[in-house]
């Protein structure tokens, strides 16, 4: 069952708060959960589930909505993360115009940001799919560096046995490890390369290594890691969609165009003042 909309919420909290008496923020959302979970409207499913910013939809479509009534003037704030409920009888202006918010600010802003970002990495990926691939192979291995790796050698043009560079483990460099990176557009990277490139680590004496694609694996590239993962070989899996996110979180081939910072009200600052 789906999350009662934002402006459902916003009608639903005077329903349930008694007009005059005085609730902490918390306790508002506590009532709003468990008049819904009381009148069969979420299941634990809808309880748990999570924007992508990491608070609980639920919770944050509550708060939101609290933000909203004070807004129009239907609770009062009476002290810090306090409020009371000024008029019982409501109804929203959203009902009287048909217009019907379904989600919070924050869940629009999370969307948004989700739209823009899958279309970066949808960009990314097609600008390192067009590329040579030794310059693939170096911007593996710069990414790999600005996560926190010792500094990368290449190895592609010996053709070390599909070995396409190595990394060190830690910054003693007493652990290597190998990488092999596959600019593929379209197909997937089968069992036959994960066996490969591990009868490869094995012959230099590694047991863990990388293997980056921009396509993705099938399901027996990923059974073969696991067999060989029992056995003590740690082999990590990276297929275009998390390649990309991993570019954009560690600032390889992009750079931030705009930042927006979101501002709320330090309610501690006026009572201390």
């Amino acid at each position: 069952m789906p999350i009662p909309k934002f402006d459902e919420i916003v009608r639903l909290i005077p329903t349930v708060l008694e007009q005059g008496r005085e609730y902490r923020r918390r306790d508002i959302v506590r009532a709003v959960r468990e008049y819904l979970i009381e009148k069969g409207m979420v299941g634990q499913k809808e309880l748990e589930e999570r924007l992508e910013s990491g608070p609980l939809r639920l919770d944050n479509r509550i708060e939101w909505a609290i933000h909203k009534l004070l807004s129009q003037g239907r609770l009062e704030r009476t002290r810090r993360a306090t409020y009371r409920l000024l008029e019982k009888n409501y109804m929203g202006e959203e009902r009287l115009s048909g217009h019907m918010e379904e989600q919070s600010p924050q869940e629009q802003m999370d969307e948004a940001y989700k739209l823009l970002t899958d279309d970066l990495k949808s960009r990314l990926l097609d600008l390192l799919k067009k590329l040579p691939p030794d310059k693939f192979e170096r911007v593996v291995l710069e990414l790999l560096k600005k996560m926190g790796y010792g500094e990368p050698v290449e190895t592609k043009k010996t053709r070390d046995e599909g070995i396409d560079g190595i990394i060190k483990g830690d910054k003693l460099g007493i652990e290597e490890i190998y990488i092999q990176a596959k600019r593929w557009e379209e197909q997937n990277v089968g069992a036959d390369t994960i066996n490969s490139f591990i009868g490869a680590l094995a012959r230099k004496g590694v047991n863990a290594g990388v293997i980056i694609t921009t396509s993705d694996f099938t399901p027996e590239a990923y059974r073969a890691v696991e067999e060989v993962r029992s056995r003590g070989t740690k082999i990590v899996l990276i297929n275009g969609d998390k390649l990309a996110s991993l570019m954009i979180e560690y600032g390889v081939g992009v750079y931030t165009r705009h930042t927006y910072e979101i501002k709320d009200v330090d309610e501690n600052f006026f009572e201390e003042v």
